[in-house]
């Protein structure tokens, strides 16, 4: 079965990201670095581990190459595993105007096939969200009391 959180992966994560602050590095690296996320290392495995044994090597790797994408599909396969279904991750299938790789397909007498999208993840939204993680590591630094008003002109390339 493959990890994504193999000891080489971590290993390799820490040479690359371990002097940089938690608010500067990407999240696969914060999750397999920081103590607190131990539970979610924990979650990604199951998920995993729940997929068909030949699916769990190309979704490690790909959570390790593009997590925040890759991560929706696998909640996409977890909901259909729960319910009861065993998709199959980007297969090649014949249809009449020739072959699709959706990203889970569902066989059997109703076959049916699910491409997921995740929304909103922009080069532009990762660095928002880098800028205020900065700003909260910054303002969990300060050892006295205070107080902060943050004004953000468009609130809406924040919403999730």
């Amino acid at each position: 079965m493959a990890h994504v959180f193999t000891s080489a992966y971590v290993d390799e994560l820490q040479r690359r990201w371990l002097a940089t602050p938690s608010h500067g590095r990407p999240v696969i690296a914060r999750i397999a670095l920081e103590d607190h996320r131990q539970d979610d290392r924990v979650r990604i495995e199951e998920y995993i581990q729940r997929l068909h044994p030949d699916d769990t090597p190309k979704m490690a790797n790909l959570l390790r190459s593009q997590f925040e994408t890759t991560y929706g599909e696998l909640i996409v396969a977890q909901v259909m595993i729960n319910a009861g279904f065993s998709p199959r991750y980007e297969p090649s299938v014949r249809w009449a105007g020739g072959v699709l790789t959706p990203d889970w397909f569902i066989g059997g007498c109703a076959p049916w096939v699910c491409d997921a999208f995740t929304a909103g993840l922009t080069e532009d939204r990762n660095a928002h969200e880098t800028a205020l993680r900065e700003i909260e590591a910054r303002l969990t630094a300060i050892a006295a009391p205070y107080m902060v008003k943050l004004d953000i002109g468009d609130a809406a390339v924040l919403d999730p």
